[in-house]
C-alpha cells in the first residue's frame, strides 16, 4: 500500500482490483479488515492493482459484501461438514455476478475463475478447524508437521496420552468426566 497524503492518492495493491477481483491465495477475513482501514484513508484517487482508478469507495464497499457474504455462505456449507466442491455449488453469489459481469460471458467465466472458485477456497479453510485444513492441504502436498501431529497437540488429552504411550512422563491426568 502507498500513501501520497499532499496528492491524496491511495495505491492498494491487489486488495483492490477492478473490475473482477483476485481471490487467490487470499484470507477472506483479514482482507475485509484491511479494506476497513483502506477505507478510512482521505484519498481522492484510489489506484488499484489493475483496473480503472477510482474516486469513491463504492468498489472497495462491494469487495468487501461480497467477502462477507462468501465468509457467511462458506460457514454454513462448514458447519454442515461439506467438502469443498460442495461448498463451491452450494455458495450462491450469482447477485454479484451480475453486478460485476452483466451479461458479458467472459467476465462471467472470470468472475468464477478468478474470484469465486479461489474465495470459496479460501474461505472454507479459513473455517475448518487447523488439523482439518491441513489433511486437505497433504492430498496435494507435503505438509510438515503433518495433521495427525496437529491434532494430538490440539486435544491435551490425547496429547498426554501421545506422550505417555512414547515414553515421556506426565503429570497425573484424567479425562473429564472420569
Amino acid at each position: 500500500i502507498v500513501w501520497l497524503p499532499r496528492e491524496r492518492i491511495l495505491a492498494s495493491g491487489d486488495l483492490v482490483v477492478a473490475p473482477i477481483p483476485y481471490g487467490f491465495g487470499s484470507f477472506p477475513a483479514q482482507w475485509i479488515e484491511t479494506l476497513d482501514r483502506l477505507a478510512k484513508f482521505d484519498f481522492k484517487t484510489l489506484v488499484p492493482g489493475h483496473g480503472d482508478l477510482m474516486t469513491d469507495r463504492a468498489h472497495l464497499r462491494l469487495v468487501q459484501e461480497m467477502l462477507r457474504e462468501v465468509r457467511k455462505q462458506v460457514a454454513v456449507a462448514v458447519k454442515q461438514g461439506l467438502d469443498l466442491e460442495a461448498t463451491r455449488k452450494a455458495v450462491d453469489l450469482s447477485a454479484f455476478e451480475k453486478r460485476i459481469a452483466g451479461d458479458d460471458k467472459m467476465k462471467q467465466a472470470l468472475f468464477n475463475d478468478w474470484w469465486k472458485d479461489p474465495i470459496v477456497r479460501s474461505a472454507w479453510l479459513e473455517g475448518m478447524d487447523p488439523a482439518a485444513a491441513v489433511e486437505f492441504l497433504e492430498k496435494h502436498k507435503p505438509v510438515r508437521p503433518d495433521s495427525r501431529a496437529l491434532r494430538v497437540s490440539q486435544n491435551r488429552l490425547e496429547e498426554k496420552n501421545f506422550l505417555n504411550d512414547i515414553g515421556v512422563p506426565t503429570t497425573a491426568y484424567a479425562g473429564a468426566g472420569s
